[in-house]
């Protein structure tokens, strides 16, 4: 009688066993493999100062050129300049990030004077010359929003730049000297990491003489 019971037994405990390592593997697939907590993802734009309302930028960094500027009110466009900067920040401004080829990326904004808004907007687009040589033709605008002029132009130029290079374009005026400094490296077929600072010193006044 124990000879035949045996077994049975020890079918029974197989069976058991069995129906808990499949109960214990249907509970790891519902939960998914355990994997580590992926590291923050570090923002694209590097200023010197932190934006204050990012949702702005965004929605106006990437206006083209056909974007009218002068629909915008002075607060507006006073809100819109302090996502670059402060007060305390000056009239310059870093910047290295990652943007598509032919996206125009407006670069700086700051109130030159009251109402009147300096614009910075760069447009990298990848080339290659004769020698099949890649570089970014970058097109770098500067202009102005408000004052007595309403919208004009202070820079409109195009450089080629190589990689490990750096293009500086200067400008100088009555009322000072704005220069603007691009570097570009091609990172994918579309992709362009565009680096630039630009900086404005205002013109010292020249004591009159008697």
């Amino acid at each position: 009688m124990k000879s035949r019971s045996l077994p049975a037994a020890i079918v029974m405990v197989s069976v058991m066993l069995m129906l808990a390592l499949w109960v214990g593997w249907r509970h790891r697939v519902e939960e998914g493999p355990i994997r580590k907590p992926s590291p923050p993802v570090s923002p694209a734009l590097t200023t010197s100062v932190k934006p204050s309302s990012p949702g702005l930028r965004d929605g106006l960094e990437s206006a083209g050129s056909g974007f009218d500027w002068s629909s915008l009110s002075d607060e507006e466009l006073r809100a819109y300049s302090r996502t670059f900067r402060t007060e305390a920040a000056g009239r310059s401004y870093n910047m290295d990030r990652k943007v598509i080829s032919g996206e125009p990326v407006v670069a700086d904004v700051f109130e030159a004077a009251p109402g009147e808004f300096v614009f910075t907007r760069l447009t990298p687009t990848i080339s290659s010359d004769a020698e099949g040589r890649p570089f970014v033709k970058v097109q770098v605008e500067s202009f102005s929003v408000g004052g007595p002029d309403g919208v004009r132009d202070r820079i409109v130029r195009a450089k080629d730049v190589y990689p490990s290079a750096t293009q500086i374009i200067g400008v100088a005026y009555d009322s000072g000297t704005y220069s603007v400094a691009v570097g570009a490296e091609i990172r994918s077929e579309h992709e362009v990491q565009l680096r630039s600072s630009g900086s404005y010193q205002q013109a010292v006044p020249v004591a009159k003489t008697e």
